[in-house]
């Protein structure tokens, strides 16, 4: 998750005027492709992304950290897995609106940064389930004593 506050998520193509527009997990950024302290970083409401990623790497370091008490780790991959999705479906929201309102001037498509909150859904649904098995050898092994 740290990769997809890094990468674009969606990036136009330049228009008549050689405009681009690119969206980031934290921000939307629209101006000249060449001077980009000239451009516009609109912060509200593309932070949401950033901020929703930003919680699901604190309570994934967290979940790996509290490895002697394996049901919290249950809980808080649950929890994450919450908040993944929260990040992805607020990325395509806010790609699908701009791709809606640029595509006239400037089409553009998905970029490398979009592909993050899948893999980390998938990567946490294996961490989950296998904390899972975990446990259950743990409890069976209680059951020989």
């Amino acid at each position: 998750m740290v990769l997809f506050l890094l990468f674009p998520v969606w990036t136009s193509s330049p228009g008549s005027e050689g405009t681009i527009h690119r969206l980031y997990s934290l921000f939307l950024y629209s101006g000249p492709a060449e001077n980009p302290e000239s451009g516009l970083w609109t912060f509200w409401p593309y932070f949401v992304s950033g901020a929703f990623a930003f919680l699901a790497i604190i309570v994934s370091l967290i979940e790996i950290f509290s490895y002697k008490n394996r049901m919290t780790q249950i809980k808080m991959g649950a929890l994450n897995s919450l908040l993944l999705a929260g990040a992805l479906i607020s990325t395509v929201w806010f790609a699908s609106q701009g791709q809606q309102e640029w595509i006239q001037s400037n089409p553009g498509n998905y970029s490398m940064g979009i592909f993050f909150p899948p893999m980390s859904i998938v990567f946490n649904l294996f961490a989950n389930r296998f904390i899972r098995k975990d446990e259950k050898l743990v409890r069976s092994m209680d059951r020989i004593r």
